[in-house]
């Protein structure tokens, strides 16, 4: 047999290797990849295990702390639950102490949430956050709405979080039938405002609580009544002097103690500003060591028995220029 004869016959053998390792090397690979996906899965499945452990124990801890106190804690603090170095637990209670819910969030994985709540009868914690659970029940209604600071034409309010809520709806009406016009506005968080409220007012407030599924009664409503509003100077004149004086005149205001004018050469008074408090029985005054041909901005405001020197409000400004030189 010649050679060229024999390198043919021994090419189809050659081949025949190459495939064989081919195969072989593909065999290694998915049996390292399959592997890896077992170990993960494993360790995945260890983690939600750790997770789900944690939460096994809520029931019969916070149901311990009910007998004590009579209901469920409207807040778990961590030292009831205190989180494992695996798993952070975080939970609330509702304010009339019926019911609970705690979520468990694995550190290692922060993928890994689940929760679980007193109306599990199983025990068994659900995948996914309190707030994030497909059938949420129906929030509790908020506790504790309370008037915090008045203004003429705002009223801020407090009240208790409330289970399962992830929103709440604050109303405002002049009448206790919230059939008037009703401003409301939704908040986050356990506080909020009415704004745009006339002044000298009385006002019946009340809240709600939502989730993505379902919203609660409303609650009981509180009153609350807006300030007077603050009176400004009006007819403000400015009368140009000299090439470095302006004067200004404006109409009294009852109830007037004094007046404070101030001045600057920016329109919202944020620089090189300049102030006068006037006695009430002076109706104009001036400034001067001024620059020439510059235009200047002056408002006035009135201090009565009401309203202080910080809390009055400003009339609208008013563009006054020195004279050239």
């Amino acid at each position: 047999m010649d050679p060229y004869t024999h390198q043919i016959i021994q090419k189809p053998h050659n081949h025949r290797k190459l495939i064989i390792i081919l195969i072989s090397f593909g065999v290694v690979l998915v049996l390292a990849a399959g592997a890896v996906f077992a170990l993960y899965t494993i360790n995945h499945q260890k983690l939600i295990n750790q997770v789900k452990s944690e939460l096994s124990k809520v029931p019969s801890i916070l149901d311990n702390a009910k007998k004590e106190s009579g209901g469920y804690p409207s807040t778990i603090s961590p030292t009831l639950l205190p989180s494992s170095s695996q798993v952070s637990l975080t939970g609330q209670g509702s304010f009339d102490g019926v019911s609970y819910c705690v979520t468990g969030t694995s550190k290692t994985d922060k993928s890994i949430v689940y929760h679980i709540d007193s109306a599990s009868s199983s025990g068994v914690a659900t995948v996914g956050s309190c707030s994030d659970a497909v059938d949420l029940p129906a929030p509790a209604v908020p506790a504790g709405l309370a008037i915090g600071s008045v203004g003429s034409d705002q009223i801020d309010a407090t009240w208790t979080k409330a289970l399962y809520a992830s929103s709440y709806v604050l109303e405002c009406s002049q009448n206790s039938n919230f059939d008037a016009p009703v401003i409301d506005k939704t908040f986050q968080d356990a506080s909020g405002a009415c704004q745009g409220l006339k002044s000298s007012t009385k006002y019946y407030m009340r809240v709600k609580s939502g989730n993505s599924s379902k919203g609660s009664k409303w609650s009981e409503a509180v009153t609350a009544t807006t300030n007077e509003m603050s009176v400004a100077p009006t007819d403000f004149n400015g009368t140009r002097l000299s090439t470095s004086s302006v004067g200004y005149s404006w109409n009294a205001v009852d109830g007037a103690n004094s007046y404070v004018v101030e001045l600057s050469p920016d329109i919202s008074f944020m620089k090189a500003v300049q102030s006068q408090t006037v006695p009430a029985s002076k109706l104009s005054a001036t400034f001067t060591g001024l620059q020439p041909n510059t235009a200047y901005f002056i408002h006035v405001k009135a201090v009565t028995a009401d309203f202080n020197a910080s809390s009055a409000a400003f009339s609208n400004e008013i563009q006054v220029r020195t004279l050239a030189k």
